[in-house]
């Protein structure tokens, strides 16, 4: 499932959210990792990591993976559907190859 996130990321997604902490049988991945290896495949999207962990040194750690901003989990979903767009207007307006939309 994850490695066909990945691949999937390039050509079908805008944007990702992902959880730091994934467990899945047998394995026990971070979004971090997740993060920094899209990024360096190519993924130009907004890049979110949404955790419980949301200390000011775990900001820092998300950042460091090139994620481009991050949330708590404890956010309301409308103030984390704002976030996401003022990261979202941020992000597009350093980025000119990406066109935006009304339809």
């Amino acid at each position: 499932e994850v490695q066909l996130f990945k691949d999937s990321t390039r050509s079908e997604c805008d944007m990702i959210i992902v959880d730091q902490h994934l467990d899945y049988p047998g394995e026990e991945l971070l979004g971090t990792d997740i993060v920094r290896e899209v990024l360096l495949d190519g993924f130009q999207g907004l890049a979110c990591i949404r955790s419980g962990n949301n200390s000011e040194a775990d900001g820092e750690v998300y950042s460091k993976s090139g994620a481009h901003c991050h949330f708590g989990k404890e956010m309301r979903m409308k103030d984390l559907i704002s976030g996401l767009m003022r990261a979202w207007e941020s992000h597009t307006a350093t980025r000119p190859d990406i066109v935006v939309s009304d339809e």
